[in-house]
């Protein structure tokens, strides 16, 4: 079996176009005689998609992310009180409901209020929920990261 260049996380590539796309891959196979297993099928598709392996991949790609998020989208929100825009680069399912994100922002922000010094951040990595925050938050109860979902 031809292992073809990988596509790397394709930004389209769900639960349910993974598994398409391994059932593809099996009938293309039986098309020339060769038989392979559903397994089989599914480890080729998680290879040509960058993963080690299924089991790697089905744990990392999202397959219905809540409220359109997907890699490109722009975005805005705030991250430590200070409003931001940016492009949402990553999107990966952390566990039910939770979601990896990074953010690359359309201009820096500074994450420090002390006037003797700067922190300038021009991408933003956190893992939140389906509401669009983080369950972190600042000393004033405030989430360190929220998204608009409006």
């Amino acid at each position: 079996m031809t292992n073809p260049t990988p596509v790397r996380h394709s930004a389209e590539l769900t639960l349910q176009s993974a598994k398409q796309q391994a059932k593809t891959l099996k009938q293309d196979h039986a098309a020339q005689g060769k038989h392979i297993s559903h397994s089989q099928a599914l480890e080729a598709v998680a290879k040509r998609n960058g993963y080690r392996s299924w089991p790697a991949m089905r744990a990392r790609i999202v397959d219905h992310a809540p409220h359109g998020w997907s890699q490109g989208s722009t975005v805005t929100g705030h991250y430590l009180g200070h409003r931001f825009s940016g492009t949402l680069t990553r999107i990966t399912q952390s566990s039910p409901g939770w979601y990896g994100v990074s953010i690359a922002l359309d201009h820096p922000i500074d994450t420090v209020s002390h006037d003797s010094f700067s922190n300038l951040r021009s991408r933003l990595r956190a893992i939140i929920g389906d509401k669009g925050f983080t369950k972190e938050t600042t000393s004033n109860g405030a989430p360190i990261l929220a998204l608009n979902l409006d």
